[in-house]
């Protein structure tokens, strides 16, 4: 098997070798494509223009470019992902499946914190992720799409391109979060995965505690938001 590391975790992959964080955007793309066209609403026979609809296009395009985009091209390669999360027409298989995309494109660093355009890649994102809209159906398939929302507000802060998050950003996943542990009509299962995703996301605050308050003797300290806003919540706890 290879080894491969991806993000901050290893990942054990069998007969298979690491992808590269463009292949896996391709291969999100056609896979969420296809997941569009096989609803009616989305495939080009019904659509009134002629072509595929704009947030099948959005993929297509994506998929059909010649030249893999450059780290500053964060936000434009995950545009398609986000108008999908965003847009009130599709139903929670859809948008859930678009969750899934956002988080494999996270732990594959398709955002970079040495960028300069990364900080605003990123908040998009988490805006995108908070600001989600979808066709609601019955209970259970609802908190199916809730549970993917959670799982990538988690991904969003915990990986690397997440230090890069304003404070105000980091507060209004965590403000979302503990408002579905407070909601009487959310289950007890999705309940324990906001839980979860809650201890990650202090976790992952905290654990860049260290090399903000004692970097590398060749490095000269630096302050970035999250970072800041974690060394608050340890001044104020002790």
């Amino acid at each position: 098997p290879f080894l491969a590391i991806v993000g901050r975790d290893f990942v054990i992959l069998l007969g298979r070798e690491a992808m590269k964080p463009w292949d896996v955007v391709r291969e999100e793309a056609l896979l969420l494509a296809t997941f569009l066209k096989r609803n009616q609403r989305f495939s080009s026979s019904s659509s009134r223009l002629k072509g595929d609809h704009e947030l099948v296009k959005g993929l297509s395009d994506l998929r059909r470019r010649n030249v893999e985009p450059g780290p500053e091209c964060a936000a434009e390669v995950m545009a398609p992902f986000l108008a999908i999360v965003e847009s009130g027409e599709t139903t929670g298989p859809i948008t859930g499946a678009a969750l899934a995309s956002i988080c494999k494109l996270l732990r594959s660093d398709v955002i970079v914190e040495e960028c300069p355009d990364s900080v605003g890649a990123i908040q998009k994102v988490v805006d995108s992720i908070l600001n989600c809209q979808f066709e609601q159906s019955d209970i259970s398939g609802d908190e199916v799409v809730i549970g993917r929302i959670v799982e990538a507000i988690q991904c969003a802060v915990e990986c690397r391109a997440g230090d890069l998050l304003p404070t105000t950003a980091v507060r209004s996943c965590i403000e979302t979060l503990l408002k579905l542990t407070s909601d009487p009509r959310v289950t007890a299962v999705l309940r324990a995965d906001v839980d979860r995703a809650l201890s990650r996301i202090v976790s992952a605050l905290f654990g860049r505690l260290p090399l903000l308050l004692d970097p590398p003797s060749d490095t000269p300290p630096t302050s970035t938001p999250v970072s800041a806003a974690a060394a608050a919540a340890a001044t104020t706890s002790a």
